[in-house]
């Protein structure tokens, strides 16, 4: 027993190492090709070949849009398709088939070319119309953006990728609604996905807005996991509806977007001249803009995890406080790392910056802390 459990401490530890790798070099490639589009004029020079065959600005952001995707697409699918196929096989946590992968993830890169093509238009038709304070509207645009999404996403967009349906044991469905119905939670029911179609990995989740909030479980979890455990995970997705963190998470976006895209207008200001574009509204600038949100993104990424980090505490106190089942939390976290391969003690400083839930050690400490603190 104890040998099987350090040979998967062993395992988890290489695949989160090798995950952590795939980050930094995933954003240095993306960095690097975009800065490499930028240096040598080929977005200058691919927007001048899509302006030979259109003359509507908005048709050539568009097909600018379309053959820039295409390039970066070709040119990181190698370390995609490691990351997000090969990998997961290496470490069998994996149910897809190679075609069956490229499908599911072909629709997710449809889907982002259909949202960035439209968000892109916008953009350069405000620089177009608002040189002076198109990070404004932009930043508008941005918000209303986040907030139509996240309200659309449990109905429109998880479908397309997987299957809902209601929790099979009716006795569990029940204790489970009756739970959710307690906290004065509306929602249509308390639903389960087919994520083991495509993972061997568990997880639970609570998303959309007003009328469209769900609460979602992974079948994975829901065959793998207790009676006891499904509610302690239940609960922790509860808490982040009364501790009102979606509501939070937009309040932060609205300020890390508005600095972001601020900083956007500013330096392209200066840049323009300097690299030679025709106008700040030349749609040659996308490379660049990206790659200065790239960057600033990943510096600001640190902060953000840390109030992520604070919230999901805060669901885990909720868990175990309403729950009063401490040892259902514990072994559910347990559970959760050995199925996904989670490094429960990671190096404090990636653990800092790329964490966006503390590590499995400290919600578990943390929690017996808590607990020895009360009953003493």
């Amino acid at each position: 027993m104890e040998e099987e459990k350090a040979t998967n401490t062993c395992c988890a530890k290489e695949y989160s190492r090798k995950k952590v790798w795939l980050t930094f070099i995933g954003f240095g490639l993306t960095c690097l090709i975009l800065a490499v589009m930028v240096a040598t004029g080929f977005a200058g020079a691919l927007r001048t070949y899509v302006s030979g065959f259109v003359a509507s600005p908005w048709l050539v952001v568009g097909g600018f849009f379309l053959f820039f995707s295409l390039c970066v697409y070709i040119l990181e699918f190698p370390l995609h398709w490691y990351g997000a196929f090969a990998l997961e096989h290496q470490y069998h946590l994996s149910n897809q088939t190679f075609l069956q992968w490229l499908w599911e993830d072909s629709k997710k890169q449809w889907l982002s070319f259909g949202v960035g093509i439209v968000l892109v238009e916008l953009l350069y038709l405000c620089i177009r119309c608002y040189p002076q304070t198109w990070w404004v509207y932009v930043w508008g645009i941005w918000i209303l953006f986040s907030v139509v999404f996240g309200k659309l996403f449990p109905v429109f967009i998880v479908p397309l990728f997987y299957k809902y349906s209601t929790v099979p044991d009716t006795a569990l469905r029940d204790r489970l609604r009756a739970f959710v119905d307690a906290f004065g939670m509306r929602v249509k029911d308390v639903y389960s996905i087919d994520l083991s179609k495509t993972t061997k990995k568990a997880n639970a989740c609570f998303c959309g807005l007003g009328k469209t909030k769900r609460v979602i479980l992974a079948d994975t979890l829901l065959n793998a996991f207790t009676p006891d455990e499904i509610e302690s995970v239940l609960a922790h997705e509860i808490g982040h509806y009364r501790k009102k963190h979606i509501v939070k998470n937009i309040v932060v976006s609205c300020v890390v977007s508005l600095v972001t895209f601020y900083v956007l207008y500013y330096l392209l200001q200066r840049l323009v001249p300097v690299l030679h574009y025709t106008a700040e509204s030349d749609v040659a600038t996308l490379p660049l803009l990206m790659l200065l949100a790239s960057i600033m993104g990943f510096f600001m990424m640190p902060l953000q995890n840390m109030l992520s980090r604070r919230m999901e505490n805060e669901a885990d106190d909720f868990a175990i406080d309403t729950t009063k089942n401490k040892n259902a939390f514990f072994s559910a976290m347990d559970r959760l790392a050995d199925m996904n391969l989670a490094d429960r003690t990671p190096h404090p400083a990636i653990e800092f910056l790329l964490y966006s839930h503390p590590s499995i050690s400290k919600r578990i400490a943390r929690q017996r802390a808590r607990c020895a603190k009360e009953a003493s």
